[in-house]
């Protein structure tokens, strides 16, 4: 979510939970790519929609081998917290990994 986003739906009707934020997504068939022309169907799928979702970061990258990085981490493969936070109960990675 950008920095300056405030909770809320865009009708602000008071129907949605205080504190939960209202988000859509379109696809503008005509501008789907780069390529005016292209149709929606080249663009990516949309994955999921998680919420409470947060990014991982490996750190330390120097000392892993670089073939590491040839393929995705698998989905499944993270599964806890390398220090523990008392304020996070469950640990997913649905997903597989995208960038190394």
């Amino acid at each position: 979510m950008p920095a300056d986003s405030e909770p809320g739906s865009p009708k602000n009707d008071g129907l949605q939970e205080a504190g939960y934020y209202w988000i859509k997504g379109t696809l503008n068939e005509k501008k789907a790519a780069k390529d005016e022309s292209a149709p929606a169907e080249a663009m990516p799928t949309l994955q999921a929609v998680l919420a409470n979702a947060m990014t991982a970061t490996l750190n330390m990258t120097q000392a892993i081998d670089d073939s590491h990085f040839a393929q995705p981490l698998p989905a499944n493969t993270v599964s806890q917290l390398v220090t523990p936070v008392a304020a996070i109960s469950d640990v997913r990675q649905p997903l597989p990994s995208v960038g190394g």
